[in-house]
This record gives structure tokens, sequence and C-alpha cells, in this order.
């Protein structure tokens, strides 16, 4: 891969309609693979920033050519501080644009700036039967609590189970001395 990838991390509320709808895309897109179990789009452009509420983004960028008009979002995230820890959600990388490490500089950002903000851990929720768990265990990861979830919870057509997971990124953090 020849492109540069740039990180950037903005306010929810910075995001202008177009970078929105561009996300809901990437999202949708990368998410669609797993519809056999979840068959809706996993957000829309007006249900967007509603469910991420405060959170920051995490955009992976990309500009692809020369004749690209605007770097291309490739990857995306958003967190927020949950407790003591930095809360990691909707995690999208471009299907085009997939094994090419762009999940794990996803991670590795989450980690850093938790790291920066004096958090502890990072927390997540996943869904076992699509292969979230094992990818985030192979991470570093710790399942921490399991929830057995009915079909039609997040609007699933089977029931599924749903486990929050964390990492710890800092030894010293949440003890004394």
């Amino acid at each position: 891969m020849t492109e540069q990838t740039q990180v950037k991390i903005v306010p929810a509320a910075s995001l202008s309609d177009d970078e929105v709808q561009r996300l809901v895309t990437l999202i949708n897109d990368a998410y669609a693979r797993h519809r056999w179990l979840f068959p809706n789009p996993r957000t829309s452009v007006d249900g967007f920033l509603p469910e991420i509420g405060n959170a920051e983004v995490i955009l992976l960028l990309v500009l692809p050519d020369s004749a690209a008009s605007y770097k291309k979002i490739v990857g995306t995230a958003y967190v927020h501080t949950d407790d003591d820890a930095l809360y990691f959600g909707m995690a999208a990388v471009d299907p085009n644009w997939q094994s090419r490490g762009l999940g794990g500089k996803l991670l590795e950002t989450v980690e850093e700036l938790a790291r920066q903000r004096k958090l502890a851990k990072i927390r997540l929720l996943a869904a076992v039967e699509i292969g979230n768990e094992a990818y985030y265990l192979k991470r570093g990861y710790k399942t921490v609590a399991t929830l057995d979830c009915p079909p039609g919870t997040w609007d699933a057509l089977s029931a599924h189970k749903r486990v929050t997971m964390e990492k710890q990124v800092s030894q010293n953090l949440d003890k004394e001395g």
C-alpha cells in the first residue's frame, strides 16, 4: 500500500453533513457482511449522531490518488470516557480497505488515546457469533461479561451472545503508589 494513512480525532458535533453521510455509508458497508444475523443497516444519517452523543470520532483517512479532491475515510470508530475506561464502539473499515492493518491502527489509536487521558483500560461490546470476540481476544482483550440476547436485540434475527470486553492499557493508573 503506497497510500499514507492519517488519523484524525474530532468531536462528533463538528462533523459536516457530508462527513456524516460518508461515515454512515462506510459503517453500513462494513457491517453488511453480518446481515445474516443483523439484517438492518447498522446506522442511519438521522440516527448516527444521536446514537453516539458527545463522543469523539476517529477517522482513518487516505488520499488514494492525486485526482481525489478530499481525503477518503477508510476507517472509523467512536470513543467516549466510561468511568475508568475509554469506550470504543461502531468500529468499521471500508470493505475495499480491509486486510491492510487498518483495524489494528484503529485499536492502536484508541489505546494510545486512553493512555494519554490516563484511563486504565479500553472497553467495548462485541457479538460472539460474528467473530468479534475472537478478533479482540487475539489482540489482548478479555471478556468480562456475557449476555444472552434474545432475537430482536440489536434487531437480530436470532438469539446471540453479546460480550463486554476490556483491555488494560496502563498498569499503574488504578493502583496507588
